[in-house]
């Protein structure tokens, strides 16, 4: 069956898969939803924005991989989420496709125009220096580096077909990050918009356009009634048998017959095809191997086209050989 994971974003856990399971579990796709390390139920003290939760969708692949029941893998990522199946993507190119819910191109630039948005103006210098201090505290407690956070930088190198969608008042992750990152994909892609913001429900649009990205990506038609037109009747255990040699049973049948005819002195007017048959076989030697197929096809031409059978004259089949030159053999 196929599978869809979800996966949340920051500040968020396994219960937003919520809005999916309505629209996937009537298309008969299977969701899982988890929590990734430091949210919701999860252990773990830190979020890395994508750093690390690209282990935890690594683990949920590995272990739906092991049941025999899943077919195909799509990834549904919204914020966060959506920036880790991204950069998880290129390491997993099975992934059967991607709907990619706002996720922003670089965490530096995501940084700076969040910053700029304030309505106190900080001084650029001022900025770099924050950031610089940022990235040390964080290496030293969480042990990775923000500078490495760039989706953005994982979008050529990835083909997995992928739906891009943003809301237009997004004031938390502008809409150019979706933009931009598709414009770099390698992939295959759509690129959607809609009213809203980074938290807003999604409308309708949305979902429909979800809706049939996983079914053209994810369902494999198994419709095997009578309106598929690759099915044109309903074959029998019985008539399979005789399908399976049918040249090789008829001759046996019409040489159980013949021979059967060829003991009686008397014989119908149906008999005569029968009769026909029987002379023909007569000339067979059945007992030699190498002629048995020989006589198969003969046999069965014999059944369908009677008057060649019956027609033709031996003496001809004499003359048709090719004599031989003289002057050759001598030579």
């Amino acid at each position: 069956m196929p599978v869809v994971i979800y996966c949340h974003g920051n500040s968020g856990c396994r219960l937003d898969a919520q809005e999916a399971l309505q629209h996937l579990l009537k298309m008969e796709i299977s969701v899982v939803c988890f929590d990734f390390a430091g949210s919701g139920n999860s252990e773990g003290q830190w979020v890395s924005l994508g750093y690390y939760e690209q282990d935890d969708l690594e683990a949920v692949v590995a272990y739906l991989r092991k049941n025999d029941q899943t077919t195909r893998i799509g990834l549904w990522g919204r914020s966060m989420g959506a920036a880790t199946s991204l950069m998880f993507g290129v390491t997993d190119p099975s992934v059967a496709c991607m709907v990619l819910d706002s996720p922003f191109s670089s965490l530096k630039v995501l940084s700076n125009e969040l910053v700029t948005k304030n309505e106190v103006k900080i001084p650029k210098m001022v900025v770099n220096v924050a950031f610089k201090l940022l990235k040390k505290s964080i290496e030293k407690k969480a042990l990775f580096d923000i500078d490495k956070l760039e989706p953005i930088k994982s979008a050529p190198s990835c083909f997995i077909p992928a739906l891009f969608a943003h809301a237009t008042g997004d004031d938390f992750i502008d809409p150019s990050h979706s933009k931009n990152i598709s414009e770099k994909y390698a992939g295959d892609y759509n690129l959607i918009s809609f009213d809203g913001n980074h938290i807003s429900h999604r409308p309708p649009f949305f979902y429909d356009s979800v809706s049939i990205f996983f079914n053209n990506n994810l369902v494999i038609n198994t419709d095997f009634g009578e309106d598929n037109v690759y099915v044109e009747e309903v074959i029998t255990e019985e008539e399979l048998t005789k399908l399976q040699n049918p040249i090789r049973s008829s001759f046996s049948d019409e040489l159980a017959r013949a021979r059967q005819l060829s003991l009686q002195e008397t014989f119908l007017d149906e008999d005569e095809e029968n009769l026909q048959l029987a002379l023909k076989l007569s000339l067979i030697d059945t007992t030699d191997p190498n002629t048995t197929e020989t006589g198969t096809a003969t046999t069965t031409s014999a059944t369908t086209t009677t008057t060649s059978t019956t027609t033709t004259d031996p003496s001809k089949k004499k003359g048709n050989k090719k004599e031989k030159d003289p002057k050759k053999k001598k030579s």
